[in-house]
């Protein structure tokens, strides 16, 4: 079958929001974590406030949890992160019934790419890091927004979208390639009307 259905990830198929646990995970091995915590939330404040953009949050998290990390120590925490994520068991559920009716499944997230990756066997395109010398230096794509969109665009080579599963208005330009859109609040779906 060549049809497609895309979910979301934070608060779609996990209960809560993943980035900021990981970057936290990671925040434990490294000097000053306190200092770091404090502000990386003053960062966020910023972008809550309007102040600045996605990027520029994901960017400046990457420099205060992950800079100068070796890739190899990367890995490992995206694969020991992976067994902590609290699943949402409804959406879980759908995506399981999904697959097995021979759906083509892609995960399109906002999160770190690798540490999805390491959670479930289907597609998932993501954030991606830039590595320079075997050490993590920035932010090389951020998978936010309308870039959802150009992705699914370039990537569909005429299948379709049957449906796009999502928690966030962010995720509306990519989920109006879609016949069917579905709003994620907690374990409850309900469709939603994009076009």
């Amino acid at each position: 079958m060549s049809e497609i259905i895309v979910f979301d990830f934070d608060k779609t198929l996990t209960l809560r929001d993943t980035l900021t646990g990981f970057y936290l995970k990671c925040n434990r091995e490294r000097r000053f974590p306190y200092l770091r915590r404090f502000i990386y939330y003053f960062v966020q404040i910023l972008y809550k406030t309007g102040l600045i953009t996605n990027d520029r949050l994901k960017s400046c998290g990457i420099r205060i949890f992950l800079k100068g990390l070796a890739i190899q120590d990367y890995k490992k925490m995206c694969q020991e992160y992976s067994h902590s994520i609290q699943w949402n068991p409804e959406v879980m559920r759908i995506l399981q019934n999904k697959q097995k009716a021979g759906y083509d499944i892609w995960i399109m997230t906002a999160s770190f790419e690798d540490y999805v990756k390491a959670s479930l066997n289907v597609t998932v395109v993501g954030t991606k890091l830039r590595f320079k010398d075997n050490v993590v230096t920035d932010l090389l794509r951020n998978n936010y927004g309308e870039e959802k969109k150009k992705f699914l665009i370039s990537q569909l080579n005429g299948r379709e979208i049957i449906e796009f599963y999502t928690d966030h208005y962010s995720d509306y330009p990519a989920a109006s390639l879609s016949q069917s859109a579905f709003l994620v609040r907690g374990t409850s779906v309900k469709k939603i009307k994009i076009k």
